[in-house]
């Protein structure tokens, strides 16, 4: 191996290791904000819904007329922004307890399916914790945190036992 190749693989094994060790330091930062927010009782979170503007009024009054009757999570707003301009949508956010009470979070997950809100194969919707909407870890940040928490198309086993709650 030429000392041109030799140094070529030293540094590629070092962006390799350098990686590996980003994606560790992340992990850990993720678990120690879960921690946190449970240990301070900021355990609230949401799922979010983006519906065109059209719709939205419509898709308020199912989510609303639910919250209402006790089959959604403790509540839910919409957005007072005018709207995300760039893809003609609006935020509806339904809010639990509790992000590590994942039988909860999957239940509120059901009732929006039930509600024809949410199909299966179609665009999913995301679950946030309030901590990281407080943080401001939204989609893109520096730190390559992943936002949500869960994921519409995640498996009930995925959702159960891969976020170590």
């Amino acid at each position: 191996m030429t000392k041109f190749a030799l140094e070529q693989n030293i540094a590629q094994l070092s962006a390799a290791i350098v990686t590996r060790q980003m994606c560790f330091e992340r992990d850990i930062a993720v678990a120690a904000i879960h921690h946190m927010a449970i240990t301070k009782e900021m355990t609230n979170g949401k799922w979010m819904l983006f519906p065109p503007l059209d719709r939205v009024n419509h898709i308020w009054s199912v989510v609303a007329h639910a919250v209402a009757t006790g089959h959604l999570g403790l509540g839910a707003k919409v957005s007072p922004k005018l709207g995300h301009l760039e893809t003609g949508r609006k935020l509806i956010c339904i809010y639990t307890y509790d992000f590590s009470n994942v039988e909860d979070v999957i239940r509120v997950l059901h009732t929006l399916r039930d509600l024809g809100l949410v199909r299966r194969n179609e665009t999913p919707i995301y679950y946030k914790c309030d901590a990281y909407t407080y943080l401001e870890i939204f989609s893109g940040n520096r730190w390559d945190i992943r936002p949500s928490l869960y994921s519409s198309q995640d498996g009930e086993d995925e959702l159960k036992y891969s976020r170590g709650f």
